[in-house]
């Protein structure tokens, strides 16, 4: 929230052993509220949600500070 630059990438992934899935990844510059630093902790209940929506989905959700800001990643299954 409130950073100055974000980016998402879609892609779809495959293999012979994995059934297909949809990964999204967000990402931000870490401009605002402590996002990127170390001992950055988030909580709340937006990311409760997140996470509980992911789960109903079958997908796999990951998120915390990236190389730079701030990072989300869900992996949907398109079957």
């Amino acid at each position: 929230r409130g950073a100055t630059t974000v980016s998402m990438s879609c892609s779809r992934e495959a293999s012979r052993t994995q059934r297909p899935r949809l990964r999204l990844v967000v990402r931000d510059d870490g401009q605002s509220s402590g996002a990127g630093r170390a001992d950055f902790v988030c909580t709340g209940p937006g990311l409760a949600r997140l996470e509980h929506l992911a789960a109903e989905a079958g997908a796999r959700l990951a998120m915390g500070p990236g190389p730079v800001g701030w990072r989300v990643e869900v992996r949907l299954p398109l079957d």
